[in-house]
């Protein structure tokens, strides 16, 4: 029951705190985040999560892992902290070097 305590008094903190969910396409890139983050915003309290596997990281034909939608891709990341965003990676997957590089 203490358990269950905890959690509800963590959920309870949150209530009412604005977020968003949106789904991007397979094949696009995170370039669609931009518009939804106008540069006059303050991203120093706002945290963009993302799904790691097949949101972040993809299997290219013939080249192996990458970042899904390239270098535009890896360009809003890079913009994003840059803002003061947080960013955070959720994954089911194991920690791994590969994880790791893919997301550096």
């Amino acid at each position: 029951m203490e358990e269950r305590d905890a959690k509800e008094e963590l959920f309870a903190k949150f209530k009412g705190v604005p977020s968003k969910v949106r789904i991007f396409s397979e094949e696009g890139s995170l370039e669609a985040l931009l518009p939804l983050l106008p540069d006059a915003i303050d991203l120093s309290n706002v945290v963009v999560a993302f799904d790691f596997d097949q949101t972040l990281k993809v299997l290219i034909k013939g080249q192996g892992i990458g970042v899904r939608g390239g270098e535009a891709s890896v360009r809003v990341l890079q913009e994003l902290r840059a803002r003061g965003a947080h960013l955070l990676v959720i994954s089911a997957a194991s920690p791994s070097v590969t994880t790791g590089t893919v997301l550096y």
